[in-house]
This record gives C-alpha cells, sequence and structure tokens, in this order.
C-alpha cells in the first residue's frame, strides 16, 4: 500500500488536474475514498480464472455480406463466418 504521504500527494494532484478545490476536510475524505476505490480495483486483478482471458475486445469485426434474398442465406453466412481464422 502507498504511504499517507504518496496517497495525499496523488489526491492533491488529481484535484488540480481537474480545477477542483477542496478543503482539508473534503481532501482527506478524497484520500479515504481514493485507498479504498485503489483496493477495489486491484482485487480485480487477482481473480485466477480472469487473470490470463482474453479481452472481450477481441473478436471478428468485418461484415458478412448476407443476400437476403437466397434461401440458405442465413447458414450460407453462418459457414462463411466460422471459416475465417481468428484474428
Amino acid at each position: 500500500m502507498a504511504s499517507a504521504e504518496a496517497t495525499l500527494t496523488e489526491v492533491r494532484a488529481r484535484l488540480e488536474a481537474a480545477a477542483i478545490v477542496a478543503d482539508d476536510e473534503e481532501v482527506a475524505e478524497f484520500v479515504r475514498l481514493f485507498l479504498s476505490q485503489k483496493a477495489l480495483t486491484e482485487v480485480l486483478y487477482t481473480v485466477d480464472a480472469a487473470r490470463y482471458a482474453e479481452p472481450a475486445l477481441l473478436f471478428a469485426a468485418a461484415a458478412v455480406d448476407v443476400p437476403w434474398a437466397e434461401p440458405d442465406a442465413q447458414a450460407d453466412a453462418d459457414a462463411q463466418y466460422r471459416s475465417r481464422p481468428n484474428e
């Protein structure tokens, strides 16, 4: 866990970057909230089942042209999609 001084400095820098003026009581509350959110965020990276999973952003985004007037167009389009290599 980061030192209290480093956390206070980081929170003050973020408030200044956002042009938020806060008194000492508000800064103390921001520090408390920052620490709890930081701890919760770090927990996300400790889930063993998800640690090596591929991100959901990996998908085939190419459009498949489906001639809807043909009888088995959807089946053909599905087969065409499945036959493409993973990108």
